[in-house]
Formats: C-alpha cells, structure tokens, sequence
C-alpha cells in the first residue's frame, strides 16, 4: 500500500510492541506522555518483498495497490468497511509524509526485532497453523 515501493516508514515486531507496552505498564504512574516505538531501521515495501523472497524460496516482487483499491483489499482481509477506511487514510499519512514520528518531548523505545526476523516467525506460524488443517 505504501507508495513508492521504496518509501521507508518505521516499523516494528509485534512482539516487541507486547514487550515495551508490558514493560511501561508495570511502571510507576508519571502523568500523560508519549512513547513511539520502532525498530532502529525503517523498512519499505520493497524490503519486506526481499525478506519474503529468502523466506519463501521464490521470487516476491512488490507492487503499489492504487489508491481506489485499497479498501476492497482491505475488506477482502476480513476488515470491517470503517476499519478498512480508516487503514486506508493512515496509508495516505504515511505516503505523503503526513504521518511520522512526533519527536520532542515524547520517550522513543527501540526495537531489536528486524523485519527478516518477524517475518520469518509469522511464516512459521502460518505452517504450522495450515499443516494442522483436517481435510
């Protein structure tokens, strides 16, 4: 969704987000404030098509899914029409540099996780999930 292809945006490993969030939960109360999180590297479209290519052993090119498509890619996930929406507006953020990082007075965490890493894990997990069908 992101375009071009080799736009970079700040991403991180669900299990990373779990970690910090349980990690800043179990601290002591300190009023309102912000923590972005991300991993050290910021990734693009055309990086998570390079890591899908080692994982997968073939060849994964990516390609820019137009704007007056993305809802219905969206709903064909399963996403509800205001959550597909939604997803696709934050994707028009990120494309025109809208969205990024708030800097100044917000706590930034860092991630370890990088993309081949947690890519390779929800693959992993999706066999093992497929390979338990009953047919």
């Amino acid at each position: 969704m992101l375009d071009p292809l080799d736009l970079t945006v700040p991403m991180v490993a669900t299990d990373d987000v779990g970690q910090i969030a349980a990690d800043v939960l179990q601290r002591e109360p300190n009023g309102k404030y912000v923590v972005e999180v991300a991993h050290l590297r910021a990734y693009s479209t055309n990086d998570v098509a390079r890591s899908m290519t080692s994982i997968v052993g073939r060849p994964v090119t990516a390609v820019v899914i137009p704007r007056d498509q993305r809802v219905g890619v969206y709903r064909s996930w399963g996403l509800s029409d205001g959550s597909a929406r939604a997803m696709s507006a934050m994707i028009d953020g990120f494309n025109s540099g809208w969205i990024g990082f708030e800097g100044g007075a917000v706590e930034r965490e860092y991630t370890l996780t990088p993309l081949e890493i947690s890519l390779q894990r929800l693959a992993e997990a999706e066999l093992a999930t497929t390979s338990k069908a009953t047919f």
